[in-house]
């Protein structure tokens, strides 16, 4: 009879924790696989004949990128947080202006058991570096 008890609990156990690997690897493809054509939607040239400047534009960049994930990750968990964190590449810290050239994306999502799954993307303009 315990033995059965013990198949039982090792099979709801067993159940669960794949169910958790899969919503986990569900959320991490979202992240990974993020479409690159919304980081380029959201990018702002200014100056274009004089060498111009480019830039995020923060409010596009995040729109479409709440858009995106609220499709995605919303089959796999409702409970997800989503930051944005703008960065300036030449001071290499915070952005403090609105026209950004680095951006970083921390998820959050939570699951059974209260396991936390957290993952960080950065896009950033410019050159490409590496091979």
């Amino acid at each position: 009879m315990i033995q059965i008890l013990f198949s039982v609990m090792f099979a709801i156990f067993s159940f669960q924790m794949f169910s958790i690997s899969y919503k986990a690897n569900g959320v991490n493809k979202t992240l990974v696989y993020f479409p690159i054509e919304l980081v380029k939607n959201s990018v702002t040239i200014t100056n274009y004949h004089n060498d111009g400047f480019v830039y995020f534009n923060q409010e596009k960049f995040i729109s479409y990128s709440n858009t995106y994930f609220d499709e995605n990750i919303s089959k796999y968990t409702n409970d997800y947080e989503i930051e944005y964190l703008f960065l300036d590449i030449d001071k290499e810290g915070i952005c403090t202006t609105s026209k950004c050239q680095c951006v970083k994306i921390s998820v959050f999502a939570s699951f059974s058991f209260d396991f936390v799954y957290s993952k960080s993307m950065i896009y950033s303009i410019g050159e490409s570096y590496g091979s």
